[in-house]
């Protein structure tokens, strides 16, 4: 019984993600490039349109209907919900950061931070369906991430 439950949740689950990627052939993706140099005004504009991406990902999620009460759907919505508050507080502290002048080496943690909290609630997200609007938004937060990632995480920058 067990399984037959699991293949159809599976099935949607790939759905949702492969709809993120706008149904892209894997050589049309955004894919990541080589690291790059620290440019502070760069990465400063980088992590506020991380900001303004969140913020609007938040927002556009919040639209969305809640699940009936009690459900399992119910707790994983306002779990992802408070995901992307966080989120939004993180990616706000970043972005602060950047601008006052922190350098790579200071503002990686919370990029790291970051960067795990944005993986577990994809996690989260993922056992939700999701409407088409919040799926832009988040194709939108994550080219702002593949932008900013060889900033942190390329060769040469660590």
């Amino acid at each position: 019984m067990l399984r037959r439950l699991l293949v159809p949740t599976v099935l949607v689950l790939a759905l949702v993600e492969h709809a993120a990627t706008g149904w892209a052939q894997p050589s049309e993706r955004i894919q990541p490039t080589p690291g790059f140099a620290w440019d502070q005004a760069k990465v400063s504009d980088l992590t506020q349109q991380l900001v303004d991406g969140v913020v609007a990902l938040r927002l556009e999620f919040a639209k969305q209907p809640a699940p009936a009460a009690g459900s399992n759907e119910s707790q994983t919505y306002f779990k992802v919900s408070d995901d992307l508050r966080l989120i939004e507080s993180e990616s706000r502290e970043l972005a602060s950061r950047v601008a006052k002048g922190a350098s790579q080496d200071e503002s990686f943690p919370i990029y790291d931070r970051l960067r795990t909290m944005i993986r577990d609630a994809r996690m989260d997200a993922l056992q939700q369906v999701l409407q088409p609007s919040v799926l832009d938004r988040r194709a939108r937060v994550r080219a702002t991430l593949i932008a900013l990632d060889p900033y942190y995480n390329g060769p040469g920058t660590r």
